[in-house]
């Protein structure tokens, strides 16, 4: 038979038993047990969300949240929506093609938050492009233009045809490449843009080396050659192929070729004047073009020139120097050699340097026209 002591010790025991399961029985749990998204139309979904109690022993009660926030995302979690539940906005014209997003039903009671997430999507979304694309611009084979005007359509709810919607930030990239099945392959050019109107030059791209001399052995070859531009775009980080277009390229006239040497000329008396130390502004200057002549396989000109000016003021006197300026068609390279002169040139030469050529570094290319989207900014 148990003592007295003992049977306290029973006693006590099951007490805290029954304490502890008396305790398990009022943990009590509440969550969100529905999330309902019903969709009005692409601009709008009704959402309704439903919370329980949820006893550990025992079943669970529906229960009514002291308040819920309804919360809707984007694709990269920037917040379109934040409030009450019911019938929500969605921005649909805003987000890209069957943009990702989610809603989220945060509900309190008693302190304690309770959420359900549920994703769903933005409308299909197709975007159209009227295009214009100049090139060359100015005759020059590096540079272009676009102008393009964008709209973006999405279905119509109801599936009976598309509807426009407002134009968004469309992006993407044009694709180039001189028509040949070989530099198709080898010779595209991909040029990135940002925005509806801009320019571009080809030679900031990579693989352009391989473009130009796609486009120079055609030009050599044929005297013209076809530059395909297609144009990929689209609301995402994939565009796709929206239009084309191809341009005919022509080998410089004899007239711009001899605009270009002109130019060329005026920009190299200039600086040849200069580098002698005389000041601008304070001289009569000229330039005859005795001779000149092009070199296709490295695209470069060898121009004759016969330059004469006036000494400054404790200086005077005429001076005259020959020789052959060389430069590349983008105006890279620039040179003159010096062949003859006469006494006062040639000693100003000498004071300078005791080379024969002079270089002088880039030149300015020739412009033979200006874009007109150009000349309206």
């Amino acid at each position: 038979m148990a003592n007295r002591g003992e049977r306290a010790l029973q006693k006590t025991g099951l007490i805290s038993v029954l304490l502890l399961l008396l305790g398990c029985g009022a943990r009590t749990e509440y969550l969100a047990t529905s999330l309902e998204i019903d969709r009005v139309d692409w601009d709008s979904v009704r959402v309704q969300v439903s919370y329980a109690a949820r006893k550990v022993i025992g079943g669970a009660t529906a229960i009514k949240a002291d308040s819920t926030v309804i919360t809707l995302f984007n694709a990269r979690y920037d917040t379109l929506y934040s409030g009450a539940p019911g019938t929500i906005p969605v921005p649909d014209a805003a987000l890209g093609n069957r943009e990702r997003l989610m809603v989220e039903a945060c509900g309190v009671v008693k302190r304690r938050q309770m959420c359900a997430q549920q994703s769903l999507e933005s409308s299909p979304k197709r975007v159209t492009v009227a295009e214009e694309i100049r090139y060359p611009r100015g005759g020059d084979l590096e540079e272009g233009s676009y102008d393009f005007s964008f709209g973006v359509e999405r279905p119509t709810y109801d599936g009976a045809g598309w509807e426009r919607v407002e134009t968004q930030d469309v992006n993407g990239h044009l694709l180039a490449w001189v028509d040949d099945p070989e530099a198709k392959a080898r010779g595209v050019l991909r040029i990135p843009f940002s925005r509806p109107r801009g320019s571009f030059i080809l030679s900031r791209y990579s693989n352009y080396r391989n473009f130009k001399y796609y486009l120079d052995s055609a030009l050599l070859d044929h005297q013209s050659a076809r530059v395909t531009f297609e144009i990929h775009a689209g609301l995402s980080d994939a565009p796709v192929r929206l239009a084309s277009t191809t341009k005919e390229v022509h080998r410089k006239s004899e007239d711009d070729r001899a605009l270009e040497v002109r130019y060329f000329a005026e920009q190299a008396t200039e600086m040849i004047i200069d580098e002698l130390g005389s000041y601008p502004g304070s001289r009569s200057a000229f330039a005859y073009v005795l001779d000149w002549r092009f070199t296709p396989t490295d695209r470069s000109y060898l121009i004759e020139l016969e330059i004469e000016w006036d000494g400054r003021r404790f200086d005077r006197g005429r001076h005259e120097v020959e020789g052959v300026l060389e430069v590349r068609e983008d105006g890279s390279g620039a040179a003159f050699r010096i062949e003859s002169g006469n006494r006062r040139a040639v000693r100003k030469w000498r004071a300078r340097t005791d080379e024969n050529t002079l270089p002088l570094g880039i030149l300015d290319v020739f412009r033979a026209e200006v874009a007109e989207w150009e000349r309206q900014d």
